[in-house]
Order: C-alpha cells, then structure tokens, then sequence
C-alpha cells in the first residue's frame, strides 16, 4: 500500500470513529420523529436518526462519510441534489437555509421543509452543519399502498431514458413515461388506468410480456416470442425478443425486460416492462449476413482468382485459383508457400520477393494497389496477370485479399496495338506518337550536350501526279523507297517519321551549327534525287524541306513542326527540290498575328463585336442629322478593346471581308430599328479599300438593306479613306457609281487631306461628302497652316460640288471657326462620344444644343469682323493653354504651346499673319504691340520659373498675367474697324 492510500484508508477510519462517537453522543435524538444530520463542513455525513434511516431502509453504516446531497433519500432528481449542495455552501457562509423538498423513500415521494444551520465553537468558527427536516412520518408496515403513490412512479420512471411503463395486478397501466410515448406514439393519458397496453405494440389483442409475468404463466404461452430467457437479475421477471407492430404505422425489433414488483410479503403487485429498440441493430446484421453469404457466392463463384493470405500464408482460395495455377485442388495449393508461384525475377528485372514486399507495403498505405505481375503455374510455365491487392481487418487479424486475372491474351493484343499505334503500316517508319517520345528524348540530350536539334519538315514534289499517272500501287512503293533511302541517310541516332501522305519529319540530332545541318540535308536531298524503278518504271522526284533548330526556336513539338512546315512551303515557292531555314525572329510577327486574326474571327462567331455610334450635328440648326458607326471589341475577360488594337491586324484579309459585310448589315438592322422609334438617322460606315474591292461588297450592301426594306438607301454612306484609293482609282470609281446608281447609297471620302492626290481624287472619285481630318481640326488654333488647310479643302469642296464635315470637334472654339470658314456639319468629342444603340436612344431625346453656336451663325460677319472673331478664338486658347500648363501638377515640366521667341509662338505666328493680311490695323498700332510684348515676356519668365522647378514663384505671378492678357484683350477688341 502507498503513502496516499495509507492516508486515505487514516482519514475513512477517523471519520467513521468521529461519526460513531458522535452517534452515541446524539443518541438521545435518534427516536424523534424530525429528520436530524450532522454532517462536516464538506458535507460528509457524522450523524443522522433513525428517523430517516427507517423511512429508507438503511443502516447507518450504510451512509456514515457519504456527502449529505448523495445519499440515497435525494437520489430521485439529480437537480435537487445540486440545490442541496449549494444550500450547505451557503450555509457554511452564515446563511440560515429553509426549503421545502421531496424526499425519496420506501412509501413514495414525500414533502419536507429542511433547515441547514452552523454549529459553531467558542470561538465562534463553524465546526458541523446541522439538518434537521419536519413533516415525515415514522415508517409503518406496508400493506398495499405502495403502488398507489402514483406520482411517485412517474417521478422514477419518466426520468428513464428507455421506453418503461408498469402495470398492476389488475393489468392496469399506472406508469406509461415518456420515452414510451416517442417510441409508440400513445400518449400516457390514452392508456393510463387501462389494460390497453398491449395496442402500443401489435395489431391485435395479446398478453405483453409484462402480463405474463404478473399471471406467472409465461411457460403456456412462450410461443408469443421469437426468442425468450429467463431474466439473469429478477427473480421470475422474464427478457424476450420479438417483432412489434407500433401504432405509427412502423415494425420494429424490440429487446423486452419484465420484472416483477414486490411488497414486504413477497407478493407481486406490479410488474415493470422495459423496451429497447434494437431495428437498426437486427437490420444490419441481416445485411451483414446477406453480405457475408453474397461475398462468399462471389468468392466461391468468381471467373477471377481470389486469395486471401494472413501473415505471409494462403488461408483461402477460390476455384478459380486452382484452376488457373494448375493444382488438384484447394488443400494442395494452400499448402504452397505463395514465393512458389512467381519466378525468381519480374519482367522489369526486380526481383520478385523484393517487389512482392513493395507492392504489399503500397497497398497496405494506400488502402488498395493494382499492379501487373508474372506468375508461375506448378508446371513452371510464366503468365503474366493483373493483381488487386486490398488489406482487410476483421477484428484483431489482419488479411490481405487478392484477386488475380491472366492478362496473356490482353498483353499479346497489346503488343500488336503498340505495334500498330507507333509504326506507320507501309513504310514501318516511326509514326507521330513514338515521333513526339522520341523528340523529348533529343530534347533532353540537347539539353545535355549543349548541342542543337534540327527539327526537319520534308514533303515530296509533285507527288500526286505519280499517283495519277501509274497508280496508288506504284505511289507506295516509291514512299516506301524513299523512307528507306531517308533512314539510310541519316546518322544512328537521328529519327524519321512518317506524318502521312507524302510527308515525313526529321530529328537531327547532335548538330553543331547551321552548316553542319546543310551538309546533312543536302546528303538526304541529293538521295531522294536519284531515279527510281518503281514496277519497271524509271520515276523521277525531289522533294522541299524546311528547318528549325532548338533551343534557338524555343517551343513545344507542335510549334515547332508548325515553323518547319512554314519554311518547307517557302522552299516550294522557291522552286522546290531546296530546304529552307525558319527564321525565328522574322516570323515571331507574323506568328502574333495569325494568333490575333483567329482570336478576331473567335470574337466576331461568339458575338463579342459591336458597334458604338457617335453623333453628327449642324451646328447651324442644332439638328442632329447622323451617326458614324464605329466597331468595338467587347472582349470577355479584358473588356473593351479599342479597334486600332486589332483592326490594322486584319487588314488585307478574308476576315475583314466578313467583318466589313457584318457591320453593314448591323448598321443598317439598326437604322431599321431607329425607324421603329421616328428615329430617321444617316449611319455611315467605314470600309476598307480591300474590301471595297472584294466580289462581295456590292452583294453585302444589296442582301442587307433587301433586309430591311423600310430603311432608306440614301441614309447609308459608305466612308473611305483617302489614302485607300490610291491602288486603282477607276476600278473604285467604277465600284461607287455602281452602289450610287443602283442602290441609291451615298459615299464619304474620309481623313482628306492627309493623301497625297486630293485634287485627283475630288475629280475622280464621284464621294457625295468629304470629311475633314481630325488631326487639322485638333491644331487649327494653334497651328496657322493647319487652318490653311482646312481653308483649302472647304474650297475645294465648294468648287466640286460635295458636302463637308469635320470631324474631331471637341471644343465649342473650334466649332466656331469651323463656321468661320463656311463648314457646319461636325462630330467630335466636343458633342459626344461614340455610345452604344441603346444609349444612343435616351442620348438623342435628351441632346441640348449649343446655344453659342446657333446664335453665332444666325450673324451675318464682314471679313474684318471674322478676322477679329478669329483672333479673338486664338489668343483665348493660347491663354487658356499657358494658364493650364501652370496650373497642372508639378512633374510637368513641360509647357504646350509657347516658345521663348515670340515669332515662334503660335499667338505671335498667328499676329504675324494677320499683319500680313492687313484686315485690321494692327501695323500702326503701337500700344497693341506693346501689350502683347508685355504679355510674352511676363509668360516667358513664369514659364522659366516653372521649368525651373520653382513652382510656388510661378504661380504667383499669374495674376499680373491675366492682368496683363485682359489688357491685350481690350486692345484689339477696341481696334476700329
């Protein structure tokens, strides 16, 4: 015994020595009729009367060194017990405790008011507590009236977690819990004071276990149970299985308990029922034993081998297995060490022992492994099969079941197929398969070697007029010729491969550099030169390759045969019977290109493309009178794509024939829908000059407004650029007469000014409207000849006859000179950007117009007072520009438009010309000059100054300088005229 149980066993003898001194001490209490304990401050029971011992059936023995709250007389409500045990707490803390309770004995449940107080020594400390409890009775002899406590029962039985119910000697129900409702659905006040119970459990009237029991005649009827026993731990109670039918409509397996209940006589004068469900338990081993029975057909009947080994030795084996190994029967192979059936080594040259531990150990860690294996029949004959291996427990052993299938037939067909699907049948040359295995294997020794690999593309000249001329016959023999002077040409270690047809791809391997890899296709080339005598007939033929080398031309197989096809149809174009070399870097844009161009055409099939319409406006009247449709890319990942990003891509190409044609149509669809809503609108379009030249157009631009019969021809315009016209200017004159005069659309000439034979084309080219670069429109403030020039081609227009517009408007200043100059129709930023349809709608009814250029062109001016108007436009927008240039962030240390010299600047250009001209006097004027000398010179210090990085300074003199700009302002305002 250790020194804690030493102490232990101490501390339980002094406390029961203290509890019986104390009893002796206290006898003179032990026959009242109150509850009295004395317990320590712990709660571990010193002393209690006979009182509550009688009451309970307990010696005091029984209980002396229990805690108060555990003793037997609480036990019926574990709550109540912790109320107790916090009312000792608290009373050992001073405070006076009066509760009423139960108390549980013999004769039921009975209602007591406790008191708990300190017993306290001289010094005034707790020593003891003291209980004492008031309305018990002594016990007397029972006679009966013990099962009619009903309340006491259903106290003790509801509290069960189980389904219980108890039943008298009259078969009435007294106790029915509430696990008993839930297991059957009848309520406790449906069956209470009854001898119905038996309607919770069958459809028709029977005695219950628990009647049995009572009448003691369970031996007559037995046959009411499937199976039965007498109950290990009641005296006559009874346990029974048996299948019950609950009025829920639901067939459960239930485990019956039935014991009986005694008085003091031994008579019994109730019996308690207890019920356990045990459906789910009875339905899986019914499962478990149909699965055991199945497993057992499928074992025995399996066309598979089956195994099954535990430690290293056959424990069981189907038929199937004896048959496929060869033995007699079971009991001979079972008596075989499992070593006996494999040969010594495996196919892969591992030897078998050591890779039977390693294939155990991958199933074991992954739950299952398959695997190819060869075994061993007892004549000694090698077969290979297919192994699943599983580990299985069953308790504390552990087995591993094996399932075995001959694969032999499997394995030939296999061979042939490998044979099959890597050699091409006629030439028995590697095909693209074993091709691609191969090339990662140069791969890898390029790598190594720090060598180049050629990546060759050959293709035979004019194979098919072989074909043609003597036959497929003929044509295979000489392709098996060719591969076979290929494979003699080239050195061990180099691959050829048939792709089909007559071509046939090349790895040359361990080159060196690109005289090296000549050498060797010039060797290969003169070979295949030679005549051939093909079926008695004298052939002649040559054939074209192409080249990459890696890792210069760093790609994947499919690139890179991809760039040694391209270069083997540069060496046709050359003439054929030559080789070419792919040049990596000429190529690589060309190659972004086509990737672009197949993105392009992706979008324009998966209705990624749209169009955007911008405005076009008199800005005379106000009217908005057209929209220019613009195409978009909306692509799905990135969003909006600006068009210069892909258009310029796609130029010359059938695929901007198609988009071309699809834009027409959706332009004039939306005219049509415009329609709908008395919207009446001219939508121009933008057509490329290959387009315009393509056998399509006309029928494109027919086919879409037959569409839409409602839209009027004359509203669609077809824009061209300048520029574009310059290939065959009668052919595209003839091209937009023919879409004038039969289908009544109108044409644009577009960006003019920027070609180079405008005058040739205004004379030629029969376009009903030009349009005014955007680049002259954006300058023409600051830049005098841009101005000229848009002064020009609005003459030149008025001279032939066409309709102007500019476009790139962004400014209501530039609105104005624009009608300086006799130009009204505009589009541009400065009324709007280009908008979806949808947004074009809800645009158009809410558009305002701008007030300042109606009223502007509702005035008749004199050239004088254009020239003023002129200047006045000119100076603002060079002030305007200074003023912002300083007044922007600091890291521009830039400033647009002005120069040091004040002939340089584009103020000081355009006061030059206007000197020239002499509209106005500004010659004679002295003080005009001087203001404006004074306006430069001040602009050029607070622009050194902000070069300079001095940013504050600069900004503080803008003031004087619009001071000084005000006062320039007044001088030429108040010129006379």
């Amino acid at each position: 015994m250790g020194l804690k149980d030493q102490r232990n066993k101490a501390d339980e003898t002094y406390m029961k020595e203290n509890s019986y001194r104390a009893n002796k001490l206290l006898s003179p209490l032990t026959d009242m009729q109150t509850i009295i304990s004395f317990f320590e401050l712990d709660g571990s029971l010193v002393y209690v009367n006979n009182t509550l011992l009688q009451a309970v059936r307990l010696e005091f023995q029984d209980v002396v060194g229990q805690k108060f709250w555990d003793c037997a007389w609480w036990n019926y409500d574990k709550k109540v017990q912790r109320i107790i045990r916090q009312d000792c707490e608290q009373a050992v803390g001073g405070k006076q405790i009066h509760r009423q309770l139960q108390i549980y004995t013999f004769q039921g449940l009975h209602r007591i008011t406790l008191s708990i107080q300190t017993v306290r020594d001289q010094n005034n400390k707790p020593v003891y507590l003291i209980a004492e409890g008031h309305g018990i009775e002594v016990p007397r002899q029972l006679e009966g009236g013990y099962l009619e406590k009903e309340t006491f029962y259903q106290k003790l039985i509801d509290h069960l977690n189980v389904p219980a119910f108890v039943i008298n000697q009259q078969h009435q129900v007294i106790v029915w819990n509430q696990a008993c409702e839930i297991l059957t659905g009848l309520k406790a006040k449906d069956v209470l004071g009854s001898t119905q119970h038996w309607r919770g459990f069958y459809n028709t009237e029977r005695a219950c276990l628990c009647d049995l029991v009572l009448d003691d005649n369970y031996h007559k009827n037995k046959g009411l149970y499937q199976s039965h026993q007498v109950h290990p731990f009641a005296v006559d109670g009874k346990k029974a299985r048996n299948w019950c039918y609950l009025p829920i409509g639901k067939k459960v397996f239930l485990d019956i308990d039935a014991c009986p209940i005694r008085d003091n006589t031994g008579q019994i004068i109730a019996v308690i029922e207890i019920l356990n469900d045990l459906t789910d338990q009875i339905i899986a081993q019914t499962a478990l034993h149909a699965s055991e029975q199945k497993y057992r057909t499928l074992f025995e009947k399996s066309a598979d081998a089956m195994l099954i080994l535990e430690n290293d030795k056959f424990v069981d084996c189907n038929s199937a297995t004896v048959e496929m190994l060869g033995y007699k029967n079971k009991e001979e192979l079972l008596n075989t060490h499992p070593s006996q059936l494999s040969p010594e080594k495996q196919a892969d040259g591992m030897d078998s022992y050591e890779k039977a531990n390693k294939m155990i150990a991958l199933a074991v860690a992954n739950e299952g492994h398959r695997f190819e294996w060869d075994h061993m029949r007892k004549n000694n004959e090698v077969f290979p099969v297919e192994v699943l291996v599983t580990p299985v427990t069953f308790g504390e052993n552990k087995f591993l079941h094996v399932v075995w299938r001959d694969i032999t037939e499997r394995k030939q067909i296999e061979e042939q197929l490998q044979l099959v699907a890597h050699y091409d049948v006629l030439t028995q040359l590697p095909n693209r398969t074993l091709f691609t295995d191969r090339f990662k294997q140069a791969v890898a020794h390029s790598k190594r070697s720090n060598t180049l690999l050629a990546v060759c593309f050959l293709d035979l000249d004019d194979f098919k007029q072989v074909n043609d001329s003597y036959g497929h016959s003929a044509g295979d023999q000489l392709l098996i010729e060719v591969s076979r002077r290929i494979s003699q040409s080239i050195r061990d270690g180099d691959s050829v491969s048939r792709q089909g047809g007559d071509e046939f791809t090349l790895l040359l391997c361990d080159v060196f550099s690109h005289v090296q890899c000549e050498q060797l296709l010039k060797r290969i080339h003169v070979e295949l030169a030679k005549p051939y005598l093909i079926e008695g007939q004298v052939l002649n033929i040559s054939a074209s390759s192409g080249i990459t080398l890696y890792p210069e031309d760093n790609a994947d197989l499919d690139i890179l045969l991809r760039h040694a096809d391209k270069a083997m149809y540069q060496a046709k174009l050359a003439g054929k019977n030559k080789y070419h070399f792919f040049d990596v870097k000429g190529d690589e844009e060309h190659i972004k290109k086509s990737d672009l161009i197949q993105r392009v055409r992706q979008a324009l099939h998966n209705n990624e493309l749209c169009l955007y319409y911008q405005p076009k406006v008199n800005m005379k009247t106000g009217h908005v009178f057209g929209v220019e449709a613009l195409l978009r890319w909306i692509h799905p990942q990135t969003g909006l794509i600006p068009p210069l990003e892909f258009l310029p891509q796609i130029e010359n190409t059938d695929l901007e024939i198609e988009i071309g044609g699809w834009v027409i149509q959706q332009a004039v669809k939306q005219m049509d829908c415009w329609l709908q809503q008395n919207i009446v609108l001219e939508v121009s379009v933008n057509i490329s000059s290959h387009h315009l030249q393509s056998p399509f157009f006309y029928e494109q631009i027919k086919n879409a407004l037959a569409h839409c019969p409602a839209v009027d021809s004359r509203n669609l315009q077809l824009e061209i650029l300048e520029s574009s016209v310059l290939s065959d200017i009668n052919f595209i004159s003839h091209i937009i007469m023919r879409c004038q005069d039969e289908l009544g659309v109108n044409f644009a000439l577009d960006d003019f000014g920027t070609g180079f034979s405008s005058l040739t084309h205004l004379k030629n080219l029969p376009a009903n409207t030009i349009k005014i670069d955007r680049s002259f429109v954006r300058d023409m403030l600051c830049d005098p000849d841009d101005y000229s020039i848009i002064h020009g081609v609005i003459g030149l227009a008025n001279v032939f006859h066409r309709k102007i517009i500019a476009e790139g408007v962004e400014t209501t200043s530039q609105g104005l000179v624009l009608q300086l100059l006799g130009c009204f129709h505009a589009q541009g930023y400065g009324i709007a950007k280009p908008m979806p349809a949808h947004d074009f709608s809800l645009w158009f009814i809410r558009y305002k117009v701008n007030d300042l250029w109606i009223s502007f062109s509702a005035k008749d001016y004199s050239l004088v007072e254009k020239q003023l108007v002129l200047l006045h436009l000119v100076t603002d927008c060079w002030y305007e520009t200074i003023l912002q240039q300083l007044m922007t962030v600091e890291e521009n240390h830039n400033c647009c438009g002005f120069e040091e010299h004040q002939g340089q600047c584009h103020l000081g250009r355009w006061v030059n010309r206007f000197k020239e001209e002499k509209v106005f006097a500004l010659v004679a004027d002295k003080s005009f000059e001087k203001k404006y000398d004074d306006m430069h010179l001040l602009a050029n210090k607070l622009i050194q100054l902000y070069q300079a990085g001095n940013f504050k300074a600069a900004k503080s003199g803008l003031e004087a300088f619009k001071q000084c700009f005000e006062k320039f302002r007044q001088s030429y305002l108040s010129l006379s005229l």
